[in-house]
């Protein structure tokens, strides 16, 4: 999982886990005693999950997504602090490809720092244009395209401000080649018959007709699915009445559920339960949208206003200079103003160019400047607004046939149908689409990562500090003050409760004693002190960074005199009555000694606990922009901040990593035991994105050349360095899924899907290759292991097949496992009592949770029952 692990094979695990999770338990930045900025702020990186207060947490999540509303028509997506390029959304259509033409020259232009493989550019992206205001956008964020409201809190976006460029004050810049982007045709989306019948949900429901305590339920509701289906396909009038049916039979399950003891038979109970509960809010919004035959989106409902104006603020943006004259050029600027223009309107033309267009700006190859720029603003927005121009109207039977098809496969290609659905959906100016788009939203576009990590761990990490003596020489109301003193104190994390951010506190708690001498012209006193300092420093975590609030002070200072001596104590009656007036004077000044004293203790706390913490806060912040945010922003991969929570023990964190283009998880995740310490949750769609961003679809490529691309968009040498044995093998991937994951009962499976595998001379056409793994847990430790044998399908002959499994069993070794946790977190001492309490794999999410150790307790699969209460 940690860097020095990471492998070809499992690429996400150093991008998913090593940068999100074990940020939380890095101690190297607790180096110094009172150095408590990074450590804890970077476990705000680590996990997410709210266990006992987190019930009632996930409850409110799931109430609030499928509640939530569609945005209005025109609204204006979100602008991250920056947002990495997003992919192409494939559309209905026949196969285009970018018009290649020659970049702009430019005298002396550098080439750019490329975040991926070098490939075939339509034409060079120029530099950007008054990049002083593109560096203003802060970090990497995700631009939402449409937006929907926000459903845990507001994700705070900072909006690049609008910069006049200057003549000449930028110039095209040449990039490495990119590739020629290609739009596949989409599927028929009309099927055979209107009604796609759920086969998914009703091969669920038919694995529970056996058993006696499920068996009479099971068999009622896929009659009823079946008679609703053929009332909504027939439109109708028993099909509301058979909707109210089905939502009775879901309710009456709750309490068979809870009264199951067959935990794997409850697992299943509740699983079927979930999907029709998902299926039936879906049929309920369809039948409001008018029923199978409508079309939503059309041509009719398209405002070309919205359009228009988006076209006039990006070309106010780029000006005349010969910056913007070259991004004009490279965005084909002329046609997409012609398909623009309402009064010659064509709805065809105009998607066929708004492909071509959100192609350019979403194009891979960016730099890390020319990505600022996009994604400011008005070019996020035109960026958004041209995503719902290049899908087609949604046929409501269609999108049924979209969900039915993904919820079966859960394949990469079935997913792109249905984020194309929700763009054109979420963008559409018809009432009737935001209901739809809203669901699509909540059931498909949800976190994909969840994190969270509780105080105790945190406080785990903190140093205990030794005491620290110095001495005294200072002034206190202009008279000089010397002696010693000694510190001790504590540091403490504590979590701030906010239901929208993460938020956290570290406490210093000292104990100041001084023994200390003040001289006053001829009278010298001799005090004790004792000041109780607290000092709070206040940090936020979001996708800009750790931001610091200022430090708060309280003192409470205890200063008893010990004595007093004077000039004249040597001399009858004359030394008794100094002591006395300096006694007297001394009482009387107190006050104002005593605010001096604080006003001073508290500002060389305050002093120093922002020397401490601020400047490791920036360095973290540094390594979250390097290695966390920038990468994922290169790939286009987000990430998006969908919610965030502190609750009293824990805080948590819900992202989405994708693009905008892309599938987020569901809102059914493991629920973690209620004492772990941090948890994390990760959906096959996180994986599947970042493989996506590979850009391996129909790619042809050596293994020497396919270990050097992992290198360099992983940013990993080691990476391709390894067994030249087969480097000259040709290997040619499948035109669509050619690398995918599927986490289900237990396994971790990997697809591959092989065109042709070629090494002179022998090749293999058409074939498929899955292997699956186990988790394997021992206290801290937890690999991932192949088990069964490698699967292949495709036309091979027996000897092919026993050739290319003795090929694939080396690539996929069984021993070789995969480490999913780094060597230091399992061999470090203060997590002796800590072992993994949760590691399990189902319905498309890796649950794994960390916890007190008990005895031989083992790690627990969270039950379905569980996550269905908390979903």
């Amino acid at each position: 999982m940690g860097g020095e692990n990471r492998r070809p094979t499992w690429p996400f695990l150093c991008i998913l886990v090593c940068l999100f999770v074990l940020a939380a338990t890095a101690p190297k930045l607790w180096e110094r005693a009172t150095d408590v900025g990074p450590s804890h702020s970077r476990s705000l990186l680590a996990e997410s999950v709210p266990e006992p207060e987190g019930a009632s947490l996930q409850e409110s999540e799931h109430t609030a997504r499928t509640a939530v509303a569609s945005p209005a028509p025109a609204s204006v997506p979100e602008i991250g602090r920056e947002a990495a390029p997003a992919t192409v959304v494939d559309t209905v259509g026949p196969p285009l490809t970018m018009p290649q033409t020659e970049p702009t020259a430019i005298q002396g232009a550098e080439p750019a720092d490329m975040a991926g493989p070098a490939i075939e550019p339509p034409s060079a992206p120029p530099e950007p244009i008054g990049e002083a205001g593109a560096e203003a956008t802060a970090l990497p964020g995700a631009v939402e395209a449409p937006t929907l409201p926000q459903i845990a809190g507001p994700a705070q976006p900072i909006a690049a401000p609008a910069v006049e460029p200057e003549p000449g004050a930028m110039a095209a810049e040449e990039v490495a080649p990119a590739p020629q982007i290609e739009l596949p045709a989409q599927q028929a989306d009309r099927p055979d018959s209107l009604w796609p019948e759920p086969t998914a949900l009703l091969d669920q429901l038919d694995g529970l007709t056996g058993n006696g305590q499920t068996g009479q339920w099971a068999r009622e509701t896929a009659t009823r699915v079946r008679e609703f289906g053929a009332a909504v396909a027939e439109g109708s009038d028993t099909a509301s009445f058979e909707l109210g049916r089905l939502n009775r039979l879901r309710a009456e399950a709750e309490p068979m559920q809870s009264s199951l003891e067959d935990t794997e038979l409850a697992d299943r109970f509740a699983g079927a339960r979930y999907a029709l509960g998902r299926r039936l809010a879906l049929w309920r919004e369809v039948m409001l949208s008018g029923g199978l035959r409508v079309t939503l989106g059309e041509p009719t409902a398209a405002d070309w206003g919205r359009l228009a104006s988006r076209l006039e603020r990006v070309n106010r943006k780029l000006g005349t200079s010969v910056a913007g004259r070259a991004w004009r050029e490279y965005l084909a600027w002329e046609r997409l103003e012609a398909a623009a223009d309402a009064s010659a309107a064509d709805q065809a033309a105009t998607r066929q160019v708004a492909r071509e267009t959100l192609a350019r700006l979403t194009r891979g190859g960016f730099n890390a400047r020319q990505r600022r720029f996009v994604a400011s603003s008005p070019l996020a927005e035109l960026t958004a607004e041209l995503r719902y121009w290049a899908a087609d109207p949604v046929q409501v039977a269609g999108l049924l046939a979209h969900a039915e098809q993904y919820e079966r496969t859960g394949l990469p290609s079935d997913a792109e149908c249905l984020v194309r659905d929700y763009l054109r959906l979420a963008g559409a100016s018809d009432p009737r689409t935001k209901p739809l788009a809203a669901w699509l939203a909540a059931e498909h576009r949800d976190a994909n990562l969840r994190v969270a990590v509780s105080e105790g761990l945190l406080n785990r990490f903190l140093p205990s500090r030794k005491p620290e003596f110095a001495c005294v020489n200072d002034t206190i109301l202009g008279n000089p003050v010397s002696g010693r003193s000694w510190l001790r104190s504590e540091l403490a994390v504590r979590m701030i409760p906010d239901p929208q951010r993460a938020r956290l506190a570290v406490e210093v708690r000292g104990a100041l004693s001084s023994q200390t001498e003040s001289t006053s012209g001829p009278a010298t006193f001799y005090s004790d002190g004792v000041a109780d300092i607290l000092a709070t420093k206040r940090l936020e975590l979001d996708l800009s960074g750790i931001h610091c609030g200022p430090t708060e002070v309280a003192v409470e200072n205890d200063l008893r005199l010990r004595g007093v001596s004077t000039d004249f104590d040597g001399i009858p009656f004359l030394g008794a009555f100094a002591q006395d007036m300096a006694l007297d004077q001394h009482e009387k000044k107190q006050p104002e000694v005593k605010a001096e004293l604080d006003w001073k203790v508290s500002t060389r706390a305050q002093a120093m606990v922002d020397g401490e913490i601020e400047p490791r806060v920036d360095k973290l912040n540094q390594r979250l922009r390097e290695r966390v945010l920038e990468p994922l922003a290169a790939l286009g991969l987000g990430p998006a901040l969908l919610g965030a929570e502190t609750g009293r023990q824990r805080l948590s964190m819900r992202l989405r990593l994708g693009g905008d283009s892309q599938m987020g998880g569901c809102p059914l995740r493991p629920w973690a035991p209620s004492d772990s310490l941090v948890s994390c949750q990760v959906h096959e769609s996180a994986v599947n994105n970042f493989l996506q961003r590979l850009e391996l679809d129909g790619a042809r490529l050596t293994v020497a050349e396919l270990r050097e691309k992992l290198a360099r968009v992983l940013k990993v040498p080691e990476l391709a360095q390894g067994d030249a044995e087969h480097d000259e093998a040709e290997i040619t991937f499948a035109a669509q899924d050619a690398v995918w994951v599927e986490f289900d009962q237990g396994q971790v499976a990997v697809h591959l899907a092989i065109a042709r595998l070629k090494e002179a001379p022998h090749h293999w056409d058409n074939f498929q290759v899955r292997a699956a793994y186990r988790p394997r847990v021992q206290g801290r430790s937890v690999e991932l292991v192949r088990e069964d044998l490698i699967e292949l399908s495709g036309e091979l002959s027996t000897r092919s097949e026993i050739v290319l499994r003795g090929v694939f069993s080396k690539t996929f070794s069984k021993q070789r496992p995969l480490k999913l946790m780094p060597q230091a977190l399992e061999q470090d001492p203060r997590l002796a009592d800590v072992a993994v309490t949760q590691f399990t794999i189902d319905d498309g999410w890796i649950g794994v949770a960390l916890g007190p150790q008990r005895g031989q307790r083992q790690p627990v699969v969270a039950r379905r029952s569980d996550a269905e209460g908390a979903k």
